[in-house]
């Protein structure tokens, strides 16, 4: 249906074993279909992250993008991982992934695991270092932290990338 293949059909029906046989008797693991979405895509849309992380393992390619249909266009498997909210295994499947980094940090930092925070958001900020909200968020946990010189760094980082952050000035005092 829709040009799928086989292996579309399973990935996004969630059938892991005849997924795991259709890899193993050599399936084109980078067939696209309607929309230009292969099987992984279909994977990650259909909530399955067991057949995402087998099909990842077999070795599908993991940039391809969708096409011509709204949220999709555009969109690699890591995006579709990461609109999840499934911000590990967008980093597992695309490492240099910045803003599933960010995206992490900002759980981390609501559930109060602020070192954790601080590590995805300086990764994140390795990447690209012009990440004004990173510098932002950052310095906000090094302040929870009482970690005022850092967090003063951050904040003065943040206001040198962008001068208008009125809120910025005031928090960094």
């Amino acid at each position: 249906q829709n040009g799928q293949t086989g292996l579309m059909l399973a990935a996004h029906g969630g059938h892991l074993a005849a997924v795991q046989l259709l890899i193993d008797h050599g399936a084109d693991l980078n067939s696209t279909a309607k929309f230009g979405l292969s099987a992984v895509m279909l994977a990650v849309i259909a909530g399955h992250k067991e057949i995402v992380q087998a099909l990842a393992r077999a070795g599908a390619d993991l940039t391809l993008q969708g096409t011509g249909a709204p949220g999709f266009t555009g969109k690699t498997v890591a995006d579709l991982a990461a609109a999840r909210g499934w911000n590990d295994l967008a980093i597992e499947l695309a490492p240099d992934y910045i803003q599933a980094y960010a995206n992490r940090a900002a759980a981390y930092y609501r559930k109060g695991d602020y070192d954790k925070a601080i590590a995805d958001y300086s990764r994140a900020l390795d990447l690209a270092p012009d990440l004004v909200d990173a510098y932002n968020y950052r310095g906000d946990i090094y302040d929870i932290k009482r970690e005022y010189d850092r967090a003063i760094a951050d904040y003065t980082k943040a206001l040198e990338l962008n001068p208008k952050l009125v809120e910025t000035y005031v928090t960094r005092g």
